[in-house]
């Protein structure tokens, strides 16, 4: 099979890096493994993404129209604050999530850019940014403030 699976990853200075591999690297991987700002109830998130891969996973769109159905695999940051917090805290917390991303980019070391890769980095992922999140936010930081780094894998 000739076709490419385009990988697009962030470097510690989140920026972004597609990488391009052949179905034949990752052909025996897959056999022994089997978001923007949005307002949610007066709080505004965002997340953004570690690291993100997709896969081909079947054939959709039946007789007719067929269609190659693909699977994203996905490792990402988010966070929510109160929608009418003052515009310092706001710039504060958008300023050390963004550190806090970084610093899990480069803890993931993402090598084995695989699912399992993926899934197995979240743990060294989510350790950094909530070290470097709590740390740079000190004493600005609330239970009003949520932040996390979630692992999800989904068909689209």
């Amino acid at each position: 099979m000739s076709e490419k699976i385009r990988v697009e990853l962030l470097d510690k200075d989140l920026k972004s890096i597609v990488k391009e591999f052949g179905w034949d690297e990752i052909e025996s991987e897959l056999e022994n493994n089997q978001p923007g700002t949005v307002n949610i109830m007066n709080n505004t998130c965002d997340d953004k993404t570690i690291a993100s891969l997709d896969l081909p996973d079947g054939i959709g769109g039946g007789l007719l129209h067929p269609h190659v159905l693909w699977r994203r695999y996905r490792l990402y940051a988010e966070y929510c604050y109160p929608s009418d917090a003052e515009q310092a805290l706001k710039d504060a917390v958008t300023q050390c999530f963004l550190n806090a991303v970084a610093a899990a980019v480069a803890a993931a070391g993402l090598a084995n850019l695989t699912p399992a890769g993926i899934s197995a980095a979240l743990p060294a992922a989510k350790a950094a940014f909530v070290e470097t999140f709590k740390s740079c936010m000190g004493d600005k930081l609330t239970d009003a403030i949520s932040f996390d780094v979630k692992y999800d894998s989904y068909r689209r």
